[in-house]
């Protein structure tokens, strides 16, 4: 009985195998005859993650199907780990009589009627069951990643927003009762960070003042003329900026926060995160394009900087005179620099000019032809204006402090040279006017330099002075009186003596002319002052009267204007008498007794005797 089971327990066993053979060969020859079909559809699969999502079966113009399903595979994979585009943001669409699946800019597969056919449906169709197909594999990819908490590639931004983006994604819904917990959470949140904020960015403010106060001793940057409190002003002013993109980064995060958490602004939601990183991202990765030409204009810069502190230190000594070169003056070398760094600058600006943001685009053509003749309609005046500056600083007409006299214009403008520069010429007047001038005007004037004589040749200038005296008075006192009141005048050069001129025989008067000599030009209405107070106490010192100007009197004996010792000795003047009570209104003229060839004498007085007086040659 034993082994009637025995032999019935085998014979089962045996028939099981041989119907798993039977059900298995079949399988296993059908496998062996497509493997090599089953390794080409591989080839043409869409991968994500390893799942196959759909293939690819025919070829795309001259793209073969293995291209098309790479491409494909790499926009889905950009699509799925770019966690700020929601899957809602998936769509179908028609291009060119062919359907496509895309995402705002971001085409992902393109369905033609080749591949149509050969799945028996139609574009539109077969573009659905490829939109279903990856909708889910997308879902469960984030899902995935987001689970475990990293994500092969993709950007530092979206890997941190991650959380965030993925409130857009489909089946990720939240009861109302949850929403509304999540938004007071997210609102307690919110007001937390921002208090915060404010606190952590006074506490910033607060203690970089401080510091400034201590280190600002420590900053020296050239031609910028940085003080305690502008630099305060400047950090404040950052740290509130930093303050402000912080502020609207959180709140932006808060409103996508609550509007994902709820149905009906889910879209919202969602269209405005990807607005805003799509913003962020695009100016990244233009900012990440412009690298380069960053890098470039970085180089330029350099070099130009390293080109003007090599040329600097040389017109610097040349200023002062350490260094010289025949026919170069050093009242030339800043101007000289600064013209040569003019050219280096725009030299070097030219060879940037390709490397900046936007050249070659229309608006830029458009601005620059736009500057271009503003420049030239209204920069004649200051062309000119620069150009005279040029011939004025090389021709050497003044440097600054000369004392200069301008005439030829309206005015005649006397004063010190207070500021020159390329276009204007600023000059202090002796009243303390600021008088500027253009340098086209200056240049078309005359120019008197009352320094250049000192400064150049070291001959002093001279100021010079008139006074009259009577012919009477003889010049040999007149020159004393002159020189000694010259000798007492502050600013005179002591060791050059002054010098007397007669410059003009008048009718009643001779005119003298006084020359001092003075390295001071500056104080020439003080020098005059004083010149001509001395003239005055030595003057009536000597018993002098000056007849400057000129007037009339009625001298009492019409004495000659012939000085003493050309007189006879025994000449006496003659005289007119006045009746003050026989005729208060007449003068009573008494003539001498006849004329002498022709000569009328002086009337003298009855009560002298009368005498013949000698012939005047100056009288007529």
């Amino acid at each position: 009985m034993k082994k009637k089971m025995k032999k019935s327990w085998h014979s089962l066993i045996a028939l099981v195998l041989v119907t798993c053979l039977i059900v298995v060969s079949p399988t296993l020859s059908y496998s062996q005859e497509n493997s090599p079909s089953g390794a080409n559809n591989q080839e043409h699969s869409v991968v994500l993650d390893g799942k196959t999502l759909f293939s690819i079966p025919e070829a795309l113009g001259e793209i073969s199907p293995e291209a098309r399903s790479q491409e494909t595979t790499a926009q889905v994979e950009k699509f799925a780990k770019t966690a700020s585009l929601p899957i809602d943001s998936l769509l179908i669409g028609d291009q060119n009589g062919s359907a496509v699946i895309f995402s705002g800019d971001l085409v992902i597969v393109k369905i033609t009627s080749s591949d149509a056919r050969a799945a028996n449906t139609t574009p539109r169709e077969l573009a659905t069951s490829y939109l279903e197909n990856l909708k889910n594999a997308v879902i469960q990819y984030r899902q995935k990643y987001r689970l475990t908490g990293s994500v092969a590639e993709g950007s530092l931004l979206e890997r941190s927003l991650d959380f965030i983006s993925s409130l857009t994604i489909q089946n990720n819904q939240l009861s109302y009762t949850n929403a509304i917990f999540y938004t007071l959470i997210a609102t307690i949140v919110i007001l937390a960070i921002l208090m915060s904020l404010n606190r952590l960015f006074t506490g910033i403010s607060t203690y970089l003042t401080s510091r400034v106060e201590q280190r600002i001793p420590l900053m020296r940057i050239p031609y910028i003329p940085f003080v305690s409190d502008r630099i305060n002003e400047i950090i404040i002013q950052i740290t509130q900026w930093i303050r402000l993109c912080l502020t609207l980064a959180f709140i932006s995060i808060y409103l996508v926060l609550i509007l994902n958490l709820f149905p009906w602004t889910k879209r919202l939601g969602g269209t405005i995160w990807q607005n805003l990183l799509s913003a962020i991202n695009g100016g990244w990765d233009k900012f990440v394009a412009y690298l380069p030409n960053l890098f470039s204009l970085t180089i330029i810069i350099v070099i130009t900087h390293y080109i003007l502190r090599f040329f600097k230190p040389i017109f610097r000594e040349l200023g002062k005179g350490t260094i010289s070169f025949p026919g170069f003056y050093p009242e030339w070398a800043e101007p000289t620099y600064r013209l040569l760094s003019f050219m280096i600058i725009a030299l070097a600006g030219v060879i940037s000019f390709p490397y900046f943001p936007g050249f070659g685009s229309a608006s830029f053509q458009g601005i620059s032809i736009f500057l271009g003749v503003l420049v030239s309609l209204g920069s004649s005046a200051a062309v000119s204006n620069a150009v005279a500056g040029i011939i004025l600083i090389y021709t050497r007409a003044f440097q600054i402090g000369d004392r200069v006299e301008i005439t030829g214009v309206r005015e005649s403008i006397k004063g010190d040279v207070e500021e020159k520069s390329l276009l204007v010429t600023r000059i202090r007047t002796g009243l303390n006017i600021i008088v500027t001038m253009p340098n086209a005007s200056l240049l078309a004037s005359n120019i008197k330099n009352y320094s250049a004589s000192q400064r150049d040749s070291n001959r002093p200038v001279i100021i010079a002075t008139r006074v009259n005296f009577p012919y009477n008075l003889p010049w040999q006192t007149v020159y004393e009186i002159l020189t000694n009141a010259a000798r007492m005048t502050p600013y005179v050069l002591p060791d050059k003596p002054p010098g007397v001129y007669q410059r003009y025989l008048n009718d009643s008067s001779v005119t003298y002319q006084l020359e001092v000599y003075t390295d001071n030009p500056q104080k020439e209405f003080t020098i005059w002052s004083e010149l001509h107070k001395n003239i005055r106490d030595k003057c009536n010192e000597a018993g002098i009267e000056i007849i400057s100007p000129d007037y009339s009197v009625i001298r009492d004996g019409n004495k000659s204007t012939i000085p003493d010792n050309y007189l006879p000795k025994d000449y006496t003047a003659g005289g007119f008498n006045l009746n003050p009570l026989g005729n208060l209104f007449q003068i009573d003229l008494k003539w001498a007794a006849g004329t002498q060839n022709g000569k009328a004498s002086h009337a003298q007085d009855p009560t002298e005797p009368k005498q013949q007086e000698p012939q005047n040659p100056s009288q007529t």
